[in-house]
């Protein structure tokens, strides 16, 4: 949750928000999720790079229940 804080903090500094979030690509949540699609709209390109890698995570999740090489259709 704290994580999820700091990526929302305005007043933080970009830097401070975009580690926030890369971080919380190692915690995946639906929380974490809502947060980075939230924040594809940055002005900061940290910022929208740290919220992509979020949901590349996301996307990479998805692909492996869906990969035949791992054995699953």
């Amino acid at each position: 949750r704290r994580l999820i804080s700091l990526a929302e903090d305005r007043q933080a500094p970009a830097i401070v928000r975009a580690t926030a979030l890369e971080r919380l690509a190692r915690i995946p949540s639906p929380e974490s999720l809502r947060v980075a699609e939230k924040l594809l709209d940055s002005p900061d390109t940290q910022i929208q790079l740290a919220a992509l890698a979020r949901l590349e995570t996301e996307l990479d999740a998805i692909e492996s229940q869906f990969d035949p090489a791992a054995g699953i259709a």
